[in-house]
């Protein structure tokens, strides 16, 4: 058997292969090698080009076909939403993994589109959700001027709750080599155009466990928790109480608990992938549970319960169906 010498094109590590072998995998950094490529390189040239306009044109379509994702942002609704999105966006993604595959093996002299003549598989990416991040501000007339000011800052939060907690999350779950990478570059880049309305980076595990926690008290739970307070303090026992001596003792409370029980969940999870989470605490303690847990004191707790009622509503329309 003949061998021949060759460099890994992602390590640079000497590599002896036969050379009858059309791909192997590189014993240093574990990476699939198409051994057979420096042989072919118009044709390796013309197949990068073809994938990379796929998956720039389709690149787009995992965010703006599906800007009606958070009425699944619910306990009962996100797992099987969130499946049927993986699956939809899978191929694109894979699209993608498949073009940072062939960069090494390009003439970057021969490519008839230069903007694909990058060096790093992190500039490919970038270019990929630049153009994603483009096409979403063009659809939904969305304008940053040089000194900082946005147009159509609802829309921006719309995308980005999306962004946040479906499509960062379901790039991660294809385990795919790019996720990662992807992953960060839209995180980012995200923040570079909105950096006061950035978000963290989530897993789908992450999410989808944070609705099965049925805390009692899920938003002020919430709440103490980012202040820096204990799951028996004070504030919590006195909350708790509220729910189970006042509002559980009529059939109209009874519904609000449930109803608080259905949507709460989502409301945290939202708010826990955003930036700017523990300023978010500490208005909501301020603005609502400080004049409730007073009320309450006081013994209003019908007051108490108005002033509840119009944080949740409004946290609704804000967090989960903007």
């Amino acid at each position: 058997m003949n061998f021949k010498e060759m460099n890994c094109p992602f390590c640079k590590g000497l590599l002896k292969v036969p050379e009858d072998l059309n791909t192997c995998v590189c014993m240093y950094c574990g990476k699939k090698i198409d051994v057979g490529s420096t042989e072919k390189v118009a044709e390796n040239c013309n197949e990068y080009e073809k994938l990379c306009d796929t998956a720039m044109n389709q690149g787009a379509s995992i965010l703006l076909e599906y800007l009606d994702l958070m009425k699944s942002f619910k306990a009962n609704l996100y797992e099987d939403a969130f499946n049927r999105y993986l699956e939809s966006c899978l191929p694109i993604i894979q699209t993608l993994d498949k073009v940072c595959g062939r960069l090494p093996y390009i003439d970057r002299n021969q490519l008839l589109r230069q903007e694909y003549a990058v060096e790093t598989e992190q500039q490919l990416v970038d270019l990929w959700v630049y153009r994603i991040l483009d096409d979403m501000e063009e659809a939904c007339k969305i304008k940053r001027s040089e000194n900082g000011k946005i147009t159509n800052t609802k829309k921006v939060d719309e995308n980005r709750f999306i962004l946040a907690l479906f499509t960062v999350p379901m790039i991660r779950e294809t385990k795919l080599e790019i996720a990662e990478v992807v992953a960060d570059a839209i995180t980012n880049e995200w923040g570079k155009r909105y950096p006061l309305q950035k978000f963290s980076k989530a897993d789908y595990i992450e999410i989808k466990d944070g609705f099965k926690r049925r805390k009692l008290c899920f938003i002020t739970t919430a709440v103490c928790d980012s202040l820096g307070k204990p799951d028996d303090c004070f504030e919590l026992e006195a909350f708790r109480a509220f729910r189970d001596s006042y509002l559980m003792e009529t059939e109209e409370g009874k519904r609000l608990v449930e109803q608080y029980y259905d949507i709460a969940p989502s409301i945290v999870n939202t708010i826990n992938v955003l930036e700017e989470r523990d300023e978010i605490y500490e208005s909501l303690w301020q603005e609502y549970l400080e004049p409730c847990l007073e009320y309450i004191n006081h013994g209003q707790e019908e007051a108490c319960k108005q002033v509840y009622v119009d944080m949740v509503h409004t946290l609704t329309r804000t967090y989960v169906l903007p």
